[in-house]
């Protein structure tokens, strides 16, 4: 049995698709605010994710074969949807929909993983002579666990609130904060391994039982902040250093 909704305009459809969530579409391109493809396109636009099925007058299978290309599922001629056949398509309509979207998850999956085994193999690699006089010879999650945790908490935080900022809209300020974080991670003798592991790590945590699709949007989010983290604590060692210079030898 299907549980339906119906809609005798395009606006009331786009108002009904705002509010809940449907496992398929029966569109008639043919509806008083609405007409032709272009009925189609508007409804692909708004909700892109949801397989639509069409519904065509027999003497315009071209429109038909058009909202195809367009992006539909499929197109039936008015004339031939008897009540087996309409069913049916619906059914393989969701069916092929559902195969589609579980096979986009388990390719974001399998990015993602990749992403984060290439992350954990540059925390894991041996230092070079030059970064192990410069940056502290243990991690600082053996170093100080607190305060890594600390840092991790506060990067998720960051990086929550600008995906949410990207959603909603609303005020900055993250770089601030970030700026922040990458003067502390400095001040514990962090380098850059440290700021990939406190990224992978916080990342993790937030990806955990989430959807597939914020987990990557916060993925997204996370590749641009964790480049910013590192040009900040770049930043912090170049200023420290310097100032370090200009004090000259102690004897």
């Amino acid at each position: 049995e299907f549980a339906l909704a119906h809609a005798t305009r395009l606006d009331e459809a786009l108002a009904l698709m705002r509010e809940t969530a449907f496992d398929a579409v029966l569109l008639d391109l043919g509806l008083p605010d609405s007409q032709g493809v272009d009925t189609f396109a508007r409804l692909h636009a708004a909700a892109p994710e949801v397989p639509i099925l069409v519904l065509t007058a027999s003497d315009d299978a071209e429109t038909g074969a058009s909202t195809i290309r367009g992006g539909a599922e499929e197109y039936l001629l008015k004339q031939q949807a008897q009540s087996t056949l309409l069913s049916n398509a619906v059914r393989y309509t969701v069916l092929r929909a559902g195969v589609r979207h579980e096979r986009a998850l388990q390719v974001q999956r399998e990015e993602r993983t990749r992403e984060m085994q290439d992350m954990d193999r540059l925390t894991q690699a041996p230092a070079t002579t030059v970064s192990a006089r410069v940056y502290s010879g243990s991690p600082l999650r053996e170093n100080g666990p607190g305060e890594f945790n600390a840092a991790v908490a506060e990067y998720g935080d960051l990086v929550s609130a600008a995906l949410d900022r990207r959603i909603h809209g609303g005020e900055g300020g993250g770089s601030e904060r970030l700026r922040e974080l990458g003067l502390q991670i400095g001040f514990m003798r962090g380098g850059p391994r440290d700021v990939v592991e406190i990224h992978t790590t916080a990342l993790r945590r937030l990806t955990t039982d989430t959807t597939a699709t914020k987990a990557r949007a916060l993925m997204e989010e996370g590749r641009l902040m964790l480049l910013e983290l590192m040009g900040n604590l770049t930043s912090y060692y170049r200023s420290y250093y310097t100032a370090t210079t200009k004090l000259g030898p102690k004897i």
